[in-house]
């Protein structure tokens, strides 16, 4: 008795069949084959520019690909040495029309373009040129002077240039590393053109031809190898031999590439551009035409983003909001109906899986960054003096054992759905599929150590530290309250053993009182940038393929502080502060829990991939055409989902000090490693009061904010 086919059986079944229809239409109606109309249009164009007002300049196309949707080609004008791309926006049998971005080039004249393109003769094409909103318009002609005459894989014997041009004259655009796997599609004296996306460089380019090994394997050797080629009958890309390249990178994408200009403002010390730069987004949401669905698709990252910048800006009833927004929006999230969540549950793994992004719902926060958001929102209330901000840790302490309990869950959940629709698929696999796991593992490795110092994602100590502060804060007033603070700080030290502070609290609440004429100030520094959620770019050899594997990685940002100390104006050291908080070491955590599930999804998705390629190579005509556009659009379009809280501080490190009254100043110095100074910043305290102190640090930037006169003032 045969086996029920699983979703992802059924979906390829139907796309294969799919395929043969449109065949069987497609030769029918006697269309040109995609295959023809590659052989006339492919290769190399040269030409010249007139454009009014200007002396002709000459223009070099080099075209590869017909793909709409898809990079299909780059341009070069060598008076000017810029290099551009040409992104393929439409295709008929009269005209194509191509985006020319433009990706290297200072002079004016390097402009992008919106190009349309003509064949008057086999080997001739004329091209017209329009700038921006018709701001400027030229022609050219252009002749054909050579095919694509290869069309094969080679590998990069050693570190190589990747130019504009085939001449050392043309500007370099990047470097490919040794031993990746590179596609060679035309030849020109001593270079090789490769069509590729490497080091910043999306539309290929030209290396010399010494430094690529081309002998890939013959058809013969494959078939005595038992391997069919591509198109012919019983065909099939996912039992073809495996080869990972050595070529694999992590890059930003999406969300977090997106962010790179916030987040350098932030190290520049320009908070008031950020404040400006966060609401130009939501003006941007607001003047989209659905800015309902803008606005709620960057809802909560954009509050949680501006709700960390509000607090280092000094607006804490400004973050107050912000955070409360962002919760709101979680909460209304929460109530979704029945269908979408069963919809989402159901289908929505595969579905990203297919489409290839997965930045295609709602952000909802990881369950360690909902926790956080708590945090933060305690620290914007303890600097407005507010005592709501025991309330808020309270929560955060509640919220942390559910999101765990709600985590452990759902990885249960999804390990057995992964195990029960694509086992049986990976087990058939699993010699081919061996090498690819273990070269994803092995890309995720630099990051264990530090993700294995934390038990999980769900150990942040930081609501019962603030619950202890509050505790202890009131303790002055009410000594019974001294045993509550000692059990908040002792839980908090339970999460956190090694944290020195958390360790001299407890020992400290063992007192029957506190030092005499003396009151309490903590001084909370957040340091550095969490993690940057990337993409890891992993290539896959498949016979005369190369299959582009995409997962999410947390990659830890480097900071240079290495110490922080509070200081007296003096110039006298009261305490170096130590870690409460591991953020780093927590969502490192939460991706090594999560790596088995992404290693599933990245195979399930190169599956695909194969399969999709394998059916387009068997595929002619129209039906050919329109599947190598899915293919297309799905790798243009893919990318995982790399959206995270990107303003979070690496680590949250205090100082608990006990000082006399008086004291209005305090100090806050950060070092080097070798012992330099990095920043200082002095900040004034209440001299009669207890007090709470907030500072940022990022390398040599320094923000430090005092509490407004805490709710105790008085009693």
């Amino acid at each position: 008795m045969a086996s029920a086919e699983n979703p992802f059986q059924q979906f390829m079944g139907s796309f294969k069949k799919f395929g043969s229809t449109l065949t069987k239409h497609s030769s029918a109606k006697g269309t040109i084959s995609d295959t023809q109309l590659r052989k006339y249009v492919l290769g190399v164009w040269e030409g010249s520019v007139n454009e009014l007002g200007a002396s002709p300049y000459p223009i070099v196309v080099y075209m590869y690909d017909l793909t709409v949707g898809e990079l299909v080609g780059t341009s070069y004008y060598p008076t000017f040495q810029c290099t551009g791309t040409l992104l393929l926006k439409k295709r008929d049998q009269n005209e194509s029309v191509y985006s020319e971005q433009i990706i290297t080039g200072k002079r004016k004249e390097c402009r992008d373009t919106i190009i349309t393109g003509k064949l008057t003769k086999p080997d001739t094409a004329k091209l017209v040129l329009k700038g921006p909103n018709g701001s400027w318009s030229a022609t050219a002609i252009l002749t054909k002077k050579s095919g694509l005459s290869m069309d094969e894989l080679g590998e990069v014997k050693k570190a190589a240039n990747l130019r504009a041009g085939p001449s050392t004259q043309n500007k370099v655009l990047g470097v490919i590393p040794k031993g990746s796997i590179v596609k060679i599609i035309a030849a020109q004296g001593n270079w090789y053109m490769l069509e590729s996306d490497i080091q910043g460089a999306p539309g290929g380019g030209w290396v010399y031809s010494s430094l690529i090994s081309n002998n890939t394997p013959s058809t013969a050797q494959l078939v005595q190898a038992g391997i069919k080629q591509p198109g012919n009958p019983g065909y099939n890309s996912r039992t073809q031999n495996i080869k990972t390249t050595s070529d694999s990178n992590i890059d930003y994408a999406g969300y977090s590439k997106r962010f790179k200009p916030a987040k350098q403002l932030y190290m520049d010390g320009k908070l008031e551009e950020l404040a400006s730069f966060y609401e130009s987004k939501i003006q941007a949401a607001n003047n989209s035409e659905d800015n309902s669905k803008a606005l709620k698709k960057l809802g909560v990252l954009q509050w949680l983003e501006q709700g960390t910048l509000d607090i280092d800006r000094g607006d804490f009833s400004k973050a107050v909001d912000d955070f409360s927004s962002a919760e709101n929006l979680l909460d209304n999230r929460k109530n979704d109906s029945k269908l979408v969540a069963g919809l989402k549950k159901s289908s929505g793994w595969l579905l990203g899986t297919v489409l290839g992004s997965e930045e295609i719902s709602a952000y909802k926060g990881e369950g360690w960054e909902r926790v956080l958001m708590l945090n933060y929102k305690s620290i914007a209330y303890l600097l407005q003096g507010k005592r709501q901000a025991y309330n808020v840790t309270r929560r955060s302490i509640d919220w942390q054992n559910i999101e765990k309990k709600k985590f452990d869950k759902k990885l249960q959940q999804q390990k057995e759905k992964a195990k029960e629709k694509y086992g049986k698929d990976e087990k058939n696999n699993s010699e081919q599929t061996n090498a690819v796991k273990k070269g994803l593992m092995a890309a995720f490795a630099p990051m264990k150590a530090k993700a294995s110092s934390v038990p999980s994602a769900f150990v942040n100590p930081f609501g019962f530290y603030v619950s202890g502060m509050i505790q202890e804060f009131e303790s002055y007033n009410d000594r019974s309250l001294r045993d509550n603070a000692k059990i908040s700080y002792k839980k908090a030290l339970e999460l956190n053993p090694k944290s020195k502070v958390l360790k001299r609290a407890v020992k400290d609440l063992n007192k029957p009182a506190a030092p005499p004429g003396t009151r309490l100030v903590h001084v909370v520094v957040a340091d550095g940038f969490v993690p940057e959620k990337k993409v890891l770019n992993y290539n896959v050899r498949m016979g005369n393929s190369i299959i582009p594997l995409k997962l999410p990685i947390y990659e830890p940002v480097k900071s240079k502080v290495h110490r922080i100390e509070v200081r007296t104006s003096s110039g006298k050291r009261l305490a170096i502060l130590s870690p409460v908080s591991d953020i780093e070491a927590i969502s490192l955590r939460q991706q090594l829990d999560m790596q088995p599930l992404l290693i599933v999804r990245a195979m399930t998705s190169f599956l695909i991939a194969a399969t999709v390629d394998s059916v387009a190579q068997q595929t002619d005509g129209i039906a050919g055409a329109i599947i190598r556009v899915g293919s297309a659009i799905r790798k243009v379009t893919s990318a995982p989902d790399t959206r995270s809280w990107m303003s979070l501080p690496a680590t949250i490190q205090a100082a608990r000090l006990h000082l006399r009254k008086g004291v209005n100043k305090l100090v806050i110095r950060t070092y080097a490693k070798n012992g330099k100074r990095l920043s200082s910043k002095t900040v004034k305290i209440d001299p009669n009061n207890h007090n709470f102190v907030y500072a940022r640090s990022i390398d040599s930037m320094l923000y430090a904010q005092s509490s407004e006169i805490l709710w105790l003032a008085g009693l």
